[in-house]
């Protein structure tokens, strides 16, 4: 902004209410003196005498041109300042600018504002960045709003190569705006300003109201002989670029399954099962013509883009296979923005961009061998503003000649075991929920009974005859907390009276085999275990199985099918007296309790008044299962025994040696002994109040004397 000494005083008094402009150039000022007198009379009186006035005095006000152009940028005034810009916006590659200013005729006499629309002009544009026209890359655009409400862009009216304002009358401001456009290869923080430079032309003899003036003379800095040039307004516009893309199944641009598109059938009548991992797949049974997918991009960044699709690397398909991009209909994809590679064409910010990927086999020549197994397209969008930006997706094609599924038989499906869901025994058989199995109540090592089953099911989806071997093992849970693996074993009948046999289809192992199952047919089998007499009770057992094709394809695995086991057992509480006489165990095997040593079950030695008799109690969960808030109860006659002393521990027996006391272990739980009541009660407090796991026990010892 322009200012000089008398400008700043002219405001000065027009803040102060003393004039409201500066007087109009070319007005005529007419000055008459005039003289007022009195007369001294004889007697030394006065009178007034008759007022004098002087020839009129004519002077024309000169004309002194100013404006303004603001808001101004960082000081100092009259320097171009882009580093301390008046005006700042963020904006996205692309974005078109506009940027408010006023100019203002702070003169005293009509004049026209130019203002220098090239680019490419001193302190137009910034200098480390050059910004474009809106329409042209060379030229910005200035435009005002005239009074019927109608944008009015400046034009160059007198072939100077600057655009120029509608005639200003003193003290007259305008609004104008600024328009330019942010490159679309601009970068992420970089920086971009334009500053609207202006210059005046005026009448050095205007005609007073400013009709007929004639605005050719160049307004001269104040008080200097050079050109009055407001050139401090820039502005500043920091670019914000965020380009992005991802590309994913089916209405999941992100692959990541929210949400997981559902299976979709394409256009072959392969059904196309997207996942949450950023693939999806079909499964053909026999050798294909064409498998098409349909996949989603979706611009992730902060301004519309057009991002390609580069042909993907097809070496896994056989020879003379190709792939083509097309609209959800068919009609193929091209390359709209002349890069060379077909595209998506625009896409808005937050946009998606639905697109078919079409394999096609070679037409001929191509065998069930060729095809079989797994083949991966990658599909890669590329971001047109920024190809550092891009993403990928899979889209796979397993075309099962030489396939097939394991898992356990599905009620709705015949053709598609269930593998990854829980599989249980079917009612009817032991060891499903409603018939849980019941471990023996006496340990063999070579037992061959109790024994429960999960029905499994294999299916041949390949084109050939195959046969298969199943394998598995099963992790049994134990009733004191431990595990143990054993084989599973398959039969051919729900009694489980046929085990599987290593047929003649099987000329490489000994492995038991299904035999040859042709195209198309199933078999299901009976996987079972031998439940020993220390299993847990729950759906403690659970078989991890594989079954492998004897084509030498991949196996199959289904590692979670779950064998329920019964509750088993039972609470053994037995009494020992420190020297009995009668037996050193107590029960029925194999549910006994062995006394400790120098203990019996029968009668104990004479003890003399005053003399003390030491008892165990012990109480055992035999049970495969824990049991819960134990007490101990003992009842004395307190009118011949006085009572002395009572302790409680809980101890385990992990090595199930229950005649060998050394080599039990002490638990963290604790319980106490209540002194007998009245009545000679003595109990136990609850074990822990909680729970005796399986295999251990509650000892409570007490001594008394004989009154």
């Amino acid at each position: 902004m322009k200012r000089n000494a008398k400008v700043l005083a002219l405001m000065a008094l027009m803040a102060a209410g003393t004039a409201s402009a500066a007087t109009e150039a070319g007005i005529s000022i007419i000055n008459i003196a005039s003289a007022a007198f009195d007369i001294v009379n004889p007697d030394g009186t006065t009178k007034k005498g008759d007022p004098v006035t002087s020839n009129p005095v004519t002077t024309t006000v000169k004309a002194v041109p100013n404006f303004t152009i603001t808001p101004n940028d960082g000081v100092p005034l009259g320097v171009p300042n882009q580093d301390l810009p008046g005006q700042e916006q963020s904006a996205v590659p692309g974005q078109t600018m506009n940027f408010p200013y006023v100019v203002n005729n702070t003169g005293n006499t009509p004049l026209i504002v130019q203002l220098d629309p090239r680019i490419a002009s001193t302190n137009v544009d910034r200098t480390d960045t050059q910004i474009e026209g809106p329409t042209s890359t060379t030229v910005i655009e200035y435009s005002y709003i005239n009074t019927s409400g109608q944008k009015v862009i400046l034009t160059d009216t007198n072939g100077d190569g600057l655009v120029e304002l509608p005639v200003l009358a003193s003290g007259a401001p305008l609004n104008i705006t600024q328009t330019y456009k942010i490159p679309l290869t601009a970068t992420d923080t970089q920086k971009y300003g334009a500053n609207p430079v202006g210059t005046a032309l005026y009448d050095s003899s205007p005609v007073v109201g400013g009709v007929g003036n004639s605005y050719t003379e160049t307004v001269l800095a104040p008080g200097g002989t050079t050109q009055l040039v407001d050139n401090d307004n820039f502005n500043m516009t920091t670019v914000s670029r965020m380009d992005g893309v991802v590309v994913g199944p089916l209405n999941d641009p992100d692959g990541n399954g929210t949400p997981t598109t559902p299976s979709y059938t394409n256009d072959q009548g392969y059904l196309v099962t997207p996942t949450a991992t950023d693939s999806q797949s079909v499964s053909p049974t026999v050798v294909p013509s064409t498998v098409t997918f349909q996949n989603t991009l979706q611009n992730t960044g902060n301004r519309a883009d057009v991002f390609d699709l580069p042909a993907p690397d097809m070496s896994q398909f056989p020879a003379g296979t190709t792939v083509s991009y097309t609209t959800p209909t068919g009609t193929a994809l091209t390359d709209t923005d002349g890069d060379g590679v077909v595209d998506s064409g625009p896409v808005a910010v937050g946009g998606t961009f639905t697109f078919g990927v079409v394999i096609k086999y070679p037409p001929s020549g191509t065998t069930a061998t060729q095809v079989a197994g797994t083949d991966s397209v990658v599909v890669t969008a590329v971001s047109s503003n920024d190809p550092t930006k891009n993403n990928i997706t899979t889209n796979s094609v397993t075309v099962v000649v030489n396939a097939f599924d394991f898992g356990n038989p599905s009620s709705t499906d015949p053709m598609n075991p269930e593998a990854g869901t829980v599989g249980t025994p079917v009612a009817g058989q032991p060891g499903n929920p409603s018939t849980p199995v019941t471990p023996p109540t006496t340990c063999d090592a070579n037992a061959t009974t109790p024994k429960a089953a999960v029905p499994v099911q294999i299916v041949n989806l390949g084109s050939v005859s195959d046969y298969y071997s199943p394998t598995g093992t099963a992790t049994i849970t134990l009733a004191n907390g431990g595990t143990r693996s054993v084989d599973v074993t398959y039969y051919t009948d729900a009694a489980l009276t046929t085990p599987l046999a290593d047929t003649a289809a099987d000329t490489e192992t000994a492995n038991p085999d299904t035999g040859l199952i042709v195209s198309g047919g199933s078999i299901t089998l009976y996987a079972a275990v031998v439940i020993p007499c220390d299993a847990a009770n729950g759906p403690s057992i659970t078989l991890n199985q594989t079954v492998t094709p004897g084509s030498g394809g991949k196996p199959l695995t289904d590692t979670n099918d779950e064998i329920t086991v019964g509750t088993a057992g039972k609470l053994v509480l037995g009494k020992f007296v420190e020297g009995g006489t009668g037996g050193t165990t107590y029960g029925t095997a194999p549910y006994q309790i062995t006394a400790p040593s120098t203990y019996g079950t029968g009668a104990g030695p004479e003890v003399a008044p005053g003399g003390t008799i030491n008892y165990v109690i012990i109480g055992k969960n035999f049970y495969n299962a824990e049991v819960r808030n134990v007490i101990l109860t003992d009842s004395l006659d307190l009118t011949q025994v006085n009572y002395v002393s009572g302790t409680c521990q809980v101890w385990s027996d992990p090595n199930n040696t229950p005649a060998n006391f050394a080599d039990d272990v002490l638990t963290s739980k604790t319980c106490t002994v209540n002194a007998p009541t009245t009545a000679g009660v003595v109990t136990t407090s609850a074990v822990n109040a909680v729970n005796l796991l399986a295999g251990e026990y509650v000892r409570m010892n007490l001594a008394v004397t004989v009154k």
